[in-house]
């Protein structure tokens, strides 16, 4: 493909990816249990600190003996606000820590402790194989090479910029189904080995809306995240657990 056709694939792939491809999705609204908003609060909290006693020390454990030069001290918070999408993420705290955060609507929307166990250490896992960097990594390798073909191709600098923008973007992508694969994966190890059952612990993605497989999607059809949390389950199974 000519450097000129690239550019020009680049830039329509962006205009798609603007129009219809990257709307968020709606989390499903599961009903809270049966009792008034505040004990059904007190009670979300009380769960959540008991599993996360038991799958914290663990997750730090494995992180700990997949590179013994990380940060694998996890600061842990759970964001109150009833206005907050369901969601669950890792970041940085101002001094590096790793830090996981949990959304308080998507804990109230775990139906057992398996579910709650599989999603702390889903999370833990996206920093422990280091998914945040490797994401930059590919966007700014995807962003070059993008902004390499258009000069090349003798484009103006507006349109080099907006290639390189687009480039970012999807190096950012390319990746992202692969990574969550990756983290239910060890999640489901991390989980195991705490003492939950993975498999159970995976019903949530029956009730959660699916994603479906979308060009550059973040996330990979709910199916197959329960296909290989159910495949990783059973092999630790048959064997002790790796720990990394």
């Amino acid at each position: 493909m000519g450097a000129r056709r690239l550019t020009v694939f680049l830039l329509l792939g962006f205009q798609m990816l603007v129009l219809g491809c990257t709307a968020p999705q709606q989390p499903v609204e599961l009903a809270l249990p049966p009792v008034g908003p505040e004990v059904a609060r007190a009670q979300t909290a009380a769960d959540f600190r008991r599993v996360l006693a038991r799958v914290e020390p663990v997750a730090e454990s494995v992180c700990r003996d997949t590179s013994k030069n990380r940060n694998c001290n996890f600061a842990i918070q759970v964001n109150t606000s009833r206005s907050a999408p369901p969601n669950a993420y890792q970041t940085y705290t101002s001094t590096g820590r790793p830090l996981l955060i949990f959304n308080e609507t998507l804990l109230a929307n775990m139906r057992t402790s398996h579910e709650i166990a599989l999603v702390i250490g889903h999370e833990a896992a996206h920093y422990i194989r280091d998914h945040s960097s490797r994401k930059q990594a590919s966007a700014e390798a995807t962003a070059r090479e993008a902004a390499t073909l258009a000069i090349a191709a003798g484009e103006p600098p507006e349109v080099v910029a907006q290639v390189l923008r687009v480039g970012a973007f999807v190096g950012l992508r390319r990746y992202s189904k692969a990574f969550e694969l990756e983290a239910d994966r060890l999640g489901a190890e991390i989980a195991f080995i705490s003492g939950y059952d993975p498999v159970i612990g995976v019903q949530y993605f029956t009730r959660a809306r699916d994603p479906g497989d979308q060009f550059l999607g973040t996330h990979p059809p709910n199916a197959q995240r329960i296909q290989a949390v159910r495949d990783v389950t059973k092999d630790l199974k048959r064997a002790p657990p790796s720990g990394v």
